[in-house]
């Protein structure tokens, strides 16, 4: 089957939403667009499977994505693996919570693989980390960023985007401080110029300086209830530790 039956076929065949053919059809005279599309199916490389968006065999959507799923499960029963399970995870990327969920729709006593993974969710708390970084200028800036990891050494924060500071690990001085019984441990790691605070409810952050440009990094993580409050308690800790 050619390219133009395939794509045929995806403009009437009841099986695609309406959505996706009101794409393909607005397509019609970009021949070579098309061709692009349906010239052949997306394939896997060293990064999995990625691609453009968008409707067609050669493009990251639904269809793909479940043609793919069905292929691993198929491999998965072959290989009689089925009893190891598989993880379904997904990350910031566009329409990766999506593909996340298609890949886990699977009906097993009224119930999807999603909503289990949503029970999961609900009973042990929705967890989200980020990164972000603030970069000065010049041997001016270089200097500034390390006063400021030197004040934070100096003068450790009570609270972190409204979590309480349980205990400080800094790694340079091989040193773990429980910030309620004053009492002090070795971390047990290398010396590195790092700083990582535990926080209340499961919350953290790490407070690491660039070694080649005036540049700090912070990692972190939160839990919440739901996804929109572990969202919001994410952007109120990146806030807190980036204000000047």
């Amino acid at each position: 089957m050619g390219y133009r039956e395939i794509y045929e076929k995806w403009c009437t065949d009841p099986f695609f939403s309406e959505e996706t053919k009101q794409e393909l059809k607005a397509l019609e005279g970009n021949e070579a667009e098309i061709q692009d599309r349906f010239y052949c199916p997306l394939t896997f490389g060293t990064g999995g499977l990625r691609g453009i968006l968008g409707a067609g065999i050669n493009r990251m959507n639904i269809y793909t994505v479940r043609q793919a799923t069905q292929g691993l499960a198929n491999y998965i029963l072959s290989m009689n693996g089925q009893e190891k399970g598989v993880a379904i995870a997904y990350d910031s990327r566009q329409m990766s919570p999506e593909f996340a969920q298609v890949a886990a729709y699977e009906k097993k006593q009224g119930k999807t693989l999603w909503d289990a993974i949503l029970e999961l969710y609900h009973k042990y708390g929705f967890y989200k980390e980020g990164l972000a970084s603030l970069t000065l200028k010049g041997i001016d800036g270089a200097k500034q960023i390390q006063e400021r990891i030197r004040l934070m050494r100096e003068n450790p924060p009570k609270a972190l985007g409204g979590h309480r500071v349980l205990a400080i690990r800094d790694y340079q001085a091989d040193r773990r401080e429980n910030m309620q019984t004053g009492e002090v441990t070795k971390t047990g790691l290398p010396a590195s110029n790092v700083l990582y605070y535990e926080l209340e409810d499961n919350a953290w952050c790490c407070v690491r300086p660039s070694g080649t440009e005036p540049k700090i990094k912070y990692y972190f993580g939160v839990k919440g209830d739901s996804l929109t409050d572990a969202e919001t308690k994410l952007e109120r800790l990146k806030k807190d530790l980036l204000k000047e």
